[in-house]
């Protein structure tokens, strides 16, 4: 009875009411937006100064290093697998000639390889998680891939002779080698770029020849007011080809200043054969945006984009 009269006595449970909470507004109004630091000038010449350098960041170098550091093998290191689809290496390992593999990489390499679609390939193509170090002490510290590739066709009933020609690096890389003095490597500035050449020599074709180039990605380290470019879907291509204005790129082409800010040229360039561009448009200059705001205009040369034949790089 004792137990029962206890139990019957305990207070009724009370509900408890969390607070009602109101969210924050998911944009928050500026007190103070912040203004452009720099000129439209400033913004036009350091995007010239990108594309004039633009065919320098390619992906030669990068495997040119890592061909350095990876000069050697032997059978017991590194050890290769196979998952079916690609053959790669993953070890930690000397070798007996003095070579360091520390993570994971593969690298093909094509020489006169029938791709099965009109094109013999030419060229390297490597990813890894890795640092690789050869007997001379050299080290190669990489995570991602490099492409660097020739596609050679030789023409057809409906196809001109010509040449593709694919630069791509993904990721970080870096080596303190010889191999690569004179290079972006050298120069502390990180390339994340895809290019893409097209070429048909004047030669094989009277009526379709020149060049045809897009750009995707960018460089930050460039060094000054602005320092990184993105380039976004920017494609320019020759008179030839079947452009209507050769002044400028489609796409648009992106600078950060140091303050982290950024300003986005929009340029009006044609993306496909005989499409039609406003006469007045077709000036070389983009109109500048910042942060949702028109700016007025920015203008670069971008002339240095067709000066080539081959490939650029």
């Amino acid at each position: 009875m004792i137990f029962v009269w206890m139990f019957a006595c305990q207070p009724e449970p009370t509900e408890v009411t969390e607070p009602e909470l109101t969210p924050s507004p998911y944009i928050v109004e500026e007190d103070d937006p912040p203004v452009p630091a720099l000129t439209n000038e400033q913004v036009g010449d350091a995007i010239g100064d990108a594309v004039n350098r633009l065919f320098e960041f390619n992906a030669a170098p990068v495997v040119r290093a890592y061909k350095a550091a990876a000069d050697t093998t032997d059978a017991a290191c590194p050890d290769y697998y196979n998952d079916g689809t690609n053959t790669y290496w993953y070890d930690y390992c000397w070798t007996e000639s003095g070579t360091y593999y520390a993570g994971y990489g593969f690298l093909y390499e094509y020489q006169n390889l029938d791709g099965g679609d009109g094109y013999l390939y030419n060229g390297d193509y490597f990813y890894l998680v890795a640092d690789v170090t050869n007997a001379a002490g050299h080290t190669f510290s990489g995570s991602g891939a490099a492409y660097d590739v020739v596609l050679t066709h030789e023409g057809s009933d409906t196809s001109a002779p010509h040449t593709v020609s694919y630069s791509v690096i993904q990721g970080v890389f870096a080596y303190d080698g010889p191999e690569v003095a004179g290079t972006w490597m050298t120069e502390g500035v990180t390339p994340d770029l895809t290019l893409s050449v097209y070429d048909v020599p004047e030669a094989t074709s009277p009526y379709y020849f020149g060049q045809y180039l897009t750009i995707q990605g960018g460089v930050s380290g460039l060094g000054g007011d602005l320092g990184t470019v993105i380039f976004d879907g920017a494609i320019i291509f020759s008179e030839m080809m079947g452009s209507t204005c050769t002044l400028e790129p489609s796409g648009t082409i992106s600078a950060r200043d140091n303050a982290g800010q950024w300003y986005d040229v929009l340029f009006d360039g044609p993306t496909e054969y005989g499409e039609a561009v406003d006469a007045d448009l077709c000036d070389g200059c983009g109109q500048v945006w910042y942060r949702g705001e028109p700016l007025g205009e920015a203008c670069v040369d971008f002339s240095h984009l067709l000066d080539w034949s081959g490939r650029p790089w």
